[in-house]
């Protein structure tokens, strides 16, 4: 008889595997129980708020290793979307760990300029600026927005001026003459003043003294996460100089496990030979040959004679529209050529 299905297992196993853990090793210690009765305790929103107010004022961050997916012979617990701390996030890879490094690096960034223009957004919305932008959308408030506007005639502007806004201009029939009157939209809101300059300019200064030092962060935190994780590269070597008659891997697995120590053990050997430009050329081989095949009636041999049989016999039977063509897109002769 076939099990039925459970929905309480589908559960487990998706939050055992599939979701992210680490090893909780202070229940380890403590021997507190199962990772399920520690994760029980601390669920609670207050607790997980009071915890992270210590680490931010003590500076203490617990150091999260990740468990292995349906990790059972230790206590593991989920990470916390809200409370797991930055220099934790390289447990997901060194992209993920920089990702959220820079977002909130930037974050911060676009909080401390925004303050710095509040007193911008102040004038913009008071009454010196545009009577306190009656009419304008509450998200619009404090912005640029000028509502202290009337037509005005302008017998110098045409329509062409205003070919980008054209809601700026209209005409109207002059009852003396037979040119119509033209008339623009003017503002009347002092937008030129010097507190306004210098808060912009010293958001630009900011913005780019900022992303400087952002970049500095990120290459700093790029190796804090790299030295907190540990891969293969942490145990690999190279060798730069090697003999030039050096090529067996199998000599140098020798070479490693019989010249440093009995604890040394070569898991892994292999050769990387200096032929780049010949790999390089071989690509390029294949991909004109590929070109060709496409090229050329199925069937076509694809050996050297016979493609320099059948490119000598295309290029003599072009016509000068296919000659000119021929200067912007190769054709047949000229992929043999580069052949």
């Amino acid at each position: 008889q076939k099990e039925r299905p459970s929905l309480d297992k589908a559960w487990a196993y998706f939050e055992h595997v599939t979701l992210p853990r680490y090893l909780d090793h202070n229940a380890a210690i403590h021997g507190t129980g199962t990772s399920e009765t520690k994760s029980n305790s601390n669920r609670g929103f207050r607790g997980q708020l009071r915890r992270s107010v210590r680490r931010l004022i003590l500076g203490h961050e617990d150091v999260m290793d990740l468990a292995e997916p349906g990790e059972d012979n230790y206590p593991t617990k989920l990470y916390s979307p809200l409370w797991t701390p930055m220099n934790q996030m390289g447990d997901f890879g060194l992209g993920v760990g920089l990702y959220f490094t820079a977002l909130r690096s930037i974050t911060l960034l676009a909080l401390v300029c925004g303050l710095l223009n509040i007193p911008n957004m102040i004038y913009f919305a008071g009454n010196n600026y545009s009577n306190r932008q009656e009419g304008v959308d509450i998200f619009l408030k404090g912005s640029a927005v000028c509502t202290e506007q009337e037509y005005v005639p302008c017998p110098t502007c045409s329509i062409d001026d205003f070919a980008d806004t054209p809601h700026r201009i209209a005409t109207a029939s002059s009852f003396y003459g037979e040119e119509d009157l033209i008339f623009v939209v003017k503002n009347y809101c002092d937008g030129a003043k010097l507190q306004l300059v210098m808060v912009n300019f010293a958001t630009l200064v900011l913005v780019f003294v900022g992303m400087t030092l952002i970049g500095r962060h990120l290459k700093k935190q790029e190796i804090l996460f790299d030295e907190d994780e540990q891969t293969c590269q942490d145990y690999s070597i190279v060798i730069r100089n090697p003999p030039p008659d050096a090529t067996d891997p199998d000599e140098w697995k020798t070479f490693f496990d019989t010249n440093f120590g009995s604890d040394v053990h070569t898991t892994c050997c292999t050769v990387a030979r200096d032929n780049y430009l010949l790999v390089r050329a071989l690509v390029r081989r294949r991909e004109l040959l590929q070109k060709l095949k496409w090229a050329l009636p199925p069937g076509t041999s694809l050996d050297i004679p016979s493609l320099n049989d059948t490119a000598r016999d295309l290029k003599q039977k072009r016509t000068m529209l296919e000659k000119i063509k021929a200067l912007a897109v190769p054709g047949v002769p000229e992929l043999v050529c580069q052949l």
